[in-house]
């Protein structure tokens, strides 16, 4: 056997290639892969920026419309108590002494046992008021909003109430003889005890109203709303109420005479002896 050396090899032996050829060239697509993540996290970076910017320009207009709300309050509370004080100076037994108080908005003042006979509230803002003990006699209020007013024990006799809204208005214990509630809404007024002669509820709203123990003669409630209405113990002698609605109405204990006139094919319950005092 010869101990020859072999020839070296031509080409060197290729190590650590799996293949033959050129070792793969480096991923052409990179750069392009790189552009699209930084477009990416720039339009979500933006988006959420907007997000965050409409959400503090949201907060910010919240705020100001508070703002603004407080003031407008801070406004017409101040307006309110100056239109009170112009209210209280008119307050005087001087039947000569106008008072112009049309359009005026007291919503929520104290006018308990003020003298304001023959004032003027048509188209007033009086919601909430207090009128306790007042003397109203022949004023106006005409198309008014005395929605939850108190008007216990005021004196009313003569005034105008045509079109206003008196719901859920207190009038326990009121003298309001020939008072005018024609087109009211009296819907859960509380008249107990009031002394109603001659009173006009033409075509009145007085669902759910409580009229127990009320003085009633010769009051017009023709076409007037009574359904839910309780007139138990009240005085109806001489009282119109043709055309009115009594459905659901308490008649109980419930007084009237030959004068009385009903609802055409309404049959009233027994007349009792009158309940009202005085």
């Amino acid at each position: 056997m010869s101990d020859a050396i072999p020839p070296y090899p031509t080409h060197p032996p290729r190590i650590g290639l799996g293949f033959r050829g050129r070792p793969p060239a480096r991923g052409k697509s990179w750069p392009r892969e790189l552009l699209l993540a930084v477009v990416v996290g720039i339009v979500s970076g933006l988006i959420v920026g907007l997000f965050i910017l409409q959400a503090q320009t949201q907060a910010d207009d919240r705020r100001l419309d508070q703002q603004l709300a407080a003031a407008k309050l801070a406004a017409t509370d101040a307006d309110r108590r100056t239109n009170l004080e112009f209210v209280r100076s008119r307050s005087s037994p001087d039947d000569g002494l106008t008072r112009p108080f049309n359009n005026l908005d007291v919503t929520g003042q104290n006018l308990s046992g003020l003298t304001l006979n023959g004032a003027h509230f048509e188209g007033s803002a009086l919601a909430n008021c207090n009128f306790d003990g007042a003397d109203l006699d022949n004023a106006w209020f005409s198309n008014a909003d005395l929605s939850n007013v108190n008007l216990y024990g005021a004196h009313i006799s003569g005034a105008k109430f045509d079109n206003a809204n008196l719901s859920h208005v207190n009038l326990w214990n009121t003298t309001a003889g020939k008072t005018d509630f024609s087109g009211a809404n009296l819907t859960g007024a509380r008249f107990t005890r009031a002394a109603l002669g001659g009173a006009s509820f033409l075509m009145a709203d007085l669902t759910d109203a409580n009229l127990s123990s009320a003085h009633l003669t010769k009051a017009d409630l023709m076409a007037a709303k009574l359904a839910g209405t309780d007139l138990s113990f009240a005085d109806l002698s001489g009282a119109y109420l043709d055309e009115a609605d009594l459905t659901g109405a308490n008649l109980d204990q419930v007084t009237w005479d030959e004068a009385t006139t009903w609802p055409s094919g309404f049959t009233p319950p027994p007349s009792v002896p009158q309940h009202f005092p005085g």
